[in-house]
């Protein structure tokens, strides 16, 4: 703390009734009130304020320290390098409109180029993480929102609705048949002289059925000679194919593809062969069937 001034005696505070007051009381305090106005004082600049409330002696040094802080200067006393009315003028001065306007280049700022490439930049160039921009909480917040209508569901793929595609789980009962016994390879040889013999295959139609490819197998099961017969083959009951078949010991694979698309989704398609034999033993060995997309749909 600073001292006090030159001169400045303690005060007598023990004053009684009956104390006659002498030259000498009075002497101290006429010098004390002259010390106070007129003598010399030394301050304590390094005493921070602490609130508003203090001595006399306090409040000069926390006046001096205060000064100090403001002007950055060793002492108190020193001049300011700039006042605080130069400054004001110096503001003004290299301002926006000012007659020494400062551009972001005087001040070494970046240009707005220079902003919008780095702005652009894909390389995480400040090595940011996905813990530093919480990208966990990011995912919970976008899931609480998510949902029909978001606008962050994908309504369509390439085009293609949700529902036009197959469910893993929905699988089974497309590529199964509905039939199989009718259709194994140990199925008999049909005779001459049997009755017109059918061998069928069904599945059911899907969105992306739009085509479907019969592959069958006839064979001559006549020990010697040649076998014929006539051949036709429907879809749900509708002949779309008729033909024949004849020779001797032929082993035939036949390949055709139909238009499904007149048959709606979820409906029965049943493909059949009908053999009306003509001469010898005429059977069908194998009969498969596949969509368009070559979705196997095999039935042995």
């Amino acid at each position: 703390m600073g001292s006090a001034p030159n001169n400045y005696q303690n005060p007598k505070t023990d004053w009684a009734a009956g104390n006659i007051p002498t030259a000498s009381d009075f002497n101290r305090i006429e010098g004390n009130i002259l010390a106070v106005e007129e003598n010399a004082r030394t301050i304590d600049p390094a005493q921070a304020p602490t609130g508003n409330s203090g001595s006399l002696r306090q409040f000069l040094d926390w006046l001096a320290n205060r000064v100090k802080a403001i002007t950055g200067k060793a002492n108190w006393y020193d001049n300011p390098d700039i006042t605080l009315a130069s400054l004001a003028a110096h503001k003004s001065r290299h301002a926006t409109g000012g007659p020494d306007q400062l551009t972001p280049a005087d001040i070494g700022a970046a240009s707005q180029a220079a902003l919008d490439a780095h702005a652009n930049r894909t390389d995480n160039p400040h090595s940011v993480t996905a813990d530093q921009i919480g990208a966990s909480n990011i995912l919970s917040q976008l899931l609480s929102v998510d949902g029909p209508g978001s606008g962050l569901d994908a309504d369509t793929v390439d085009g293609k609705h949700a529902s036009d595609f197959v469910v893993l789980s929905d699988l089974p009962s497309v590529v199964k048949v509905v039939n199989p016994n009718s259709l194994n390879k140990q199925q008999a040889y049909t005779y001459t002289s049997a009755s017109n013999t059918d061998s069928s295959a069904s599945f059911v139609k899907q969105n992306w059925h739009n085509k479907v490819r019969v592959y069958y197998h006839f064979v001559d099961a006549y020990g010697s000679g040649s076998s014929s017969a006539n051949y036709t083959v429907a879809i749900n009951n509708t002949v779309v194919k008729s033909s024949s078949i004849s020779g001797d010991g032929f082993d035939v694979w036949v390949n055709d593809i139909y238009d499904i698309t007149n048959i709606a989704k979820g409906q029965t398609v049943t493909i059949t062969i009908h053999i009306t034999p003509i001469s010898g033993y005429t059977a069908v060995r194998d009969l498969y069937l596949y969509t368009e997309d070559e979705l196997d749909l095999r039935f042995t």
